[in-house]
């Protein structure tokens, strides 16, 4: 998917500080939000662009969006380098100047500040980000009442967004779950449920809440999900439900999705997930000897390449399904 405005090099700077060998030019990564008004007037001008703070109110108020505005004090140069520069500036003062002026862009920019905060650890209020995702599932659902597709709407607006949306809609709605949020969660979740593609992620989640009020009903969605998972297998989503499983403490159905996501592992990576769930499992079950034996088996794999392929016949696996099936036996 193409990245649009400033999510473009909001994905550049996360490439950038995951990798510090990314070629990669000084300007496309600065935190210009740091900067004062002065340093960012002072870099328009560096630019050939002689404005002052009055004045770029008068042109902004002319334009619909810093993209445009940028068009206009750029006249739409085909000088890519430099324009890319002073739409970075004006994007940050338009953000500042223009609060009122709300755009998509800015919006969606926003929301990827406070989650490279929330990455972090570094945000106090995570209200925020509760409040910035449901006004977000607003912007959809009216874009929706217009009669715009729900797969179009969605593609289109997450495009101003440099973040996998709907992994950390996953991530935070579950950390909203364990610290007992269950009410933001919920509505995060109802807001977003119509756009996302796979929605056995979101069922998981729900599940997970239901768990606190209705164990039974919690369960039965337990079994649909792991009936849809075997017409449609996702290891991914497979290791994400047994480490669900370690909270409903089903023994059975721990055992039965363990058995199915076995044959589905194809990386070093997966398996050894899969060998820290079920080590965290022996744990809650206060399995201390059968949780060492997990340790020591994580320990003797570390070093392996993550993305090599992983073999069903590896002694490993054996011995793990052996493990499991003498110490979950009804």
């Amino acid at each position: 998917m193409e990245l649009r405005g400033k999510a473009f090099y909001n994905f550049l700077k996360s490439k950038w500080l995951d990798d510090h060998g990314i070629a990669i030019e000084p300007w496309q990564i600065e935190d210009k939000r740091k900067l004062s008004n002065e340093q960012l007037f002072a870099k328009l001008e560096a630019l050939d662009i002689q404005i002052d703070q009055e004045a770029f109110k008068l042109y902004a108020a002319k334009c619909d969006a810093p993209e445009e505005l940028t068009d206009c004090l750029t006249d739409e140069t085909h000088d890519e380098l430099r324009y890319g520069q002073v739409y970075l500036i004006v994007f940050e003062l338009w953000r500042r100047f223009c609060a009122k002026k709300q755009t998509l862009s800015i919006f969606c920019d926003e929301l990827d500040h406070l989650i490279d905060l929330y990455d972090s650890n570094d945000i106090a209020n995570l209200e925020s980000i509760v409040d910035q995702l449901l006004e977000l599932g607003k912007i959809l659902d009216a874009q929706i009442d217009e009669g715009v597709p729900a797969e179009e709407v969605y593609d289109y607006v997450t495009s101003f967004i440099a973040h996998d949306l709907e992994s950390f809609l996953y991530d935070f709605i579950l950390d909203q779950i364990n610290r007992d949020q269950a009410m933001s969660a919920s509505e995060i979740l109802d807001a977003f449920y119509p756009y996302v593609e796979d929605k056995r992620w979101l069922d998981l989640l729900l599940a997970r809440i239901l768990f606190e009020t209705d164990v039974e009903e919690s369960k039965i969605m337990i079994d649909r999900l792991f009936e849809a998972l075997q017409e449609e297998p996702d290891v991914d989503l497979g290791l994400e439900m047994l480490r669900m499983l370690i909270i409903f403490d089903d023994k059975s159905a721990f055992q039965s999705l363990l058995d199915k996501v076995s044959s589905w592992i194809q990386s070093e990576e997966d398996f050894q997930h899969l060998l820290a769930i079920v080590r965290d499992y022996f744990c809650a079950l206060d399995l201390e000897k059968e949780e060492k034996v997990l340790s020591d088996m994580l320990e003797k794999r570390e070093g392996q390449p993550l993305d090599a392929k992983f073999f069903p016949t590896d002694i490993a696996l054996q011995n793990l399904k052996s493990l499991v099936s003498t110490q979950l036996q009804p």
